[in-house]
């Protein structure tokens, strides 16, 4: 059913340690940053999950990521931050990587979208993330595939930082400019993301 073969598949010299003793930040600023490169191996493949309406599309997307790619949380110590291509080839993965496949999915779609770094404790220090797109009427899609519950729900948190990424704006000619939504302040994590 699922094209995955237009996966691109892990390039040479994509596994790297970012930060050798990081933290929640580094964590975070390293998801951001893969973001921007994680689109290349899921270019050909999100065109499959595509549907009639973003709802779906959205869904589509959650999907796939949530039935084809079983949740492996990381060994104690290590945060892997995986690429789309090196997620798929690994079949396992953890918040981090399932958020960056599913936004690389969303941006090859020109679907705006964010990061949730959300915190289930009165300490409010992200423990997990998950992808959101905002809507023009003030709501969301959630697309969390983690979370054992259905689509576009989300755990209730005590604290978040939304973290949105590049906007798409569509002009008269049609074509597309990008540009910064916005980035929020960063707290602490634990240790050695990759990407």
């Amino acid at each position: 059913m699922y094209k995955t073969k237009l996966i691109k598949p892990p390039r040479m010299g994509d596994d790297k340690i970012a930060y050798p003793n990081g933290s929640t930040k580094d964590i975070i600023s390293t998801v951001l940053y893969g973001d921007k490169k994680a689109a290349y191996y899921t270019a050909e493949f999100a065109k499959t999950l595509e549907a009639p309406n973003m709802k779906q599309t959205c869904r589509n997307i959650w999907a796939f990521v949530k039935t084809q790619i079983p949740y492996v949380l990381d060994e104690n110590g290590k945060q892997w931050i995986k690429s789309p291509g090196r997620l798929w080839k690994e079949k396992a993965g953890d918040c981090k990587s399932f958020s960056v496949f599913t936004a690389s999915c969303l941006r090859n779609l020109g679907i705006t979208y964010g990061y949730r770094f959300a915190s289930y404790r009165p300490d409010p220090t992200p423990t997990h993330v998950y992808v959101f797109v905002p809507l023009a009427n003030g709501t969301e899609i959630i697309l969390d595939s983690v979370w054992d519950g259905p689509f576009n729900t989300q755990k209730e948190f005590t604290y978040k930082q939304d973290h949105l990424t590049l906007r798409h704006y569509s002009l008269p000619s049609g074509e597309v400019r990008r540009g910064l939504a916005g980035i929020g302040a960063i707290n602490n994590y634990t240790r050695s993301p990759i990407l």
